[in-house]
């Protein structure tokens, strides 16, 4: 299964993620920030899937521990990042049953007026 890919149509189905950042969910590609059109979410693999529960000493399922950064830049950032990271940690965590495995506090950056906001995620996934 193409985790990356699940995850990316679970959050571009979504009403508020799609309205706030559109076509911007990127795989591994981080904005370049003195150009930003809008908010904008990078998916990475943080590791290749692992075997995880096993029946009749076969995987059934596979881990996949994924990170997920929001960027937004702007006056009112904070707030559409955090509302973004919301969403998709529900997302994450009803749609595809992965839990918060750990993330970094909140960032701002002053100069460029750039908030960012980083969550990795990890679950097992069933063997299709």
């Amino acid at each position: 299964m193409d985790m990356l890919m699940e995850i990316h149509n679970k959050l571009r189905a979504d009403t508020f993620i799609s309205e706030k950042v559109s076509t911007r969910i990127k795989f591994y590609e981080y904005p370049d920030t003195s150009s930003m059109p809008g908010p904008c979410i990078v998916l990475e693999e943080v590791t290749p899937p692992t075997p995880g529960q096993h029946g009749d000493n076969e995987a059934i399922t596979e881990n996949h521990f994924i990170h997920i950064e929001v960027w937004v830049k702007g006056n009112g950032g904070r707030a559409i990042r955090d509302g973004l990271a919301r969403k998709i940690q529900t997302i994450m965590r009803k749609e595809l049953g992965m839990g918060l495995d750990s993330a970094m506090p909140p960032q701002w950056d002053k100069e460029l007026n750039v908030y960012r906001d980083a969550r990795r995620y990890r679950g097992d996934i069933y063997i299709e």
